[in-house]
């Protein structure tokens, strides 16, 4: 049984919000590694402005790997799901007549060019614009996030984690809210294609039927016997 929407959507969101957590404990560790202390007898730590560009960008980096692979496996499960319907239908459409075959492999075709649009939505509304969110926080917020994190106890690594996940939006909110509404669009279009390509299939029947008429036959069979004495 497939997941409905927002089950599917909520598992990738949690899934994406984990892997960003990973990507908050590395960037914290380069930051940690990256503090030096001001002078000989003061405690203020600090990063120079080549560690400032370095550990920004790092984010930057990471953030954007991360989506990439969370919109991939996406992508993929729907490739998939592609693959399996195309050889599904290959076998029976191989059965029919040339020109049965060229009308119901034009209505995948339709089906197949509906999901690449889908696709690219899935790119710029879902995860470009999480994308484009994060790094307008970033460029906003990351300045001033790097001297918070000067001013924070040199051992205290939470803090410095909770400042660097304030650059970055939640994929619980928003994206998860638009990767709900894609995969309702996305349902809608695989049942919209299902339901023609059950009636496309009704008809075929329907003119076989007509088209080679058995009924005299059957009447034949069908027929009593006579009696005789």
């Amino acid at each position: 049984q497939q997941d409905s929407p927002s089950t599917r959507a909520k598992r990738e969101a949690n899934e994406l919000s984990d892997q960003l957590d990973f990507v908050i404990t590395g960037i914290e560790r380069e930051i940690a590694d990256a503090l030096i202390r001001r002078g000989n007898w003061s405690t203020k730590m600090m990063l120079d402005q080549q560690d400032r560009i370095f550990v920004l960008d790092l984010l930057r980096e990471r953030l954007e790997g991360v989506l990439e692979r969370s919109r991939n496996k996406v992508l993929g499960d729907i490739s998939l799901l592609e693959t399996n319907l195309n050889n599904h239908l290959g076998s029976i459409i191989r059965t029919l007549s040339l020109q049965d075959q060229r009308a119901m492999n034009r209505r995948i075709e339709s089906f197949f060019d509906e999901t690449r649009v889908l696709k690219l939505l899935l790119t710029e509304r879902v995860y470009g614009q999480f994308a484009a969110q994060a790094r307008g926080q970033i460029e906003a917020g990351g300045q001033t996030a790097l001297r918070e994190i000067e001013e924070a106890s040199e051992d205290d690594r939470t803090r410095r984690a909770a400042v660097i996940r304030e650059l970055i939006p939640t994929p619980r909110a928003a994206f998860r809210s638009a990767l709900t509404q894609w995969f309702d669009e996305f349902s809608l279009a695989a049942m919209r294609f299902c339901d023609r390509l059950q009636r496309d299939f009704m008809l075929l029947e329907l003119e076989a039927k007509y088209r080679f008429d058995f009924s005299e036959i059957l009447q034949i069979e069908q027929a009593p016997e006579p009696i005789t004495n």
